[in-house]
């Protein structure tokens, strides 16, 4: 979706950079996050065996940090073209248009991610 803005709004320096932040951002903490799964029992190969005496660290504080990552940094890819839609020489009523547009789509994704990660 990034890179979509990237192609399809390309039309300030400032943009670019605040695309290449988030894009960092969700890299990083997708990282830990798939690091933190891998590493959460020791030895690994628990995670699978049941067998296997094994130590496990609680995950619930790390699930709920990864979900609010997850849920704000899609607020954030949703917020991010509404300046420049906000920008465009058009009508009102075609700018409202394009941005609830965007914001429906934007917030169904939200929403269901709000309700996979907390229900």
């Amino acid at each position: 979706m990034l890179y979509l803005y990237h192609r399809v709004f390309y039309v300030s320096r400032r943009l670019t950079i605040v695309l290449w932040v988030v894009a960092i951002f969700i890299f990083l903490y997708s990282s830990v996050q798939g690091l933190g799964a891998l590493i959460q029992c020791v030895p690994t190969n628990a995670q699978w065996d049941p067998t296997v005496k094994r130590h496990c660290f609680p995950i619930e504080v790390s699930v709920i940090i990864f979900a609010i990552c997850n849920v704000l940094t899609d607020f954030i890819i949703l917020i991010l073209p509404m300046p420049l839609l906000w920008g465009l020489k058009q009508p009102l009523e075609l700018k409202l248009k394009l941005m609830a547009m965007f914001a429906l789509g934007g917030l169904q994704v939200c929403i269901s991610k709000l309700i996979r990660e907390f229900c």
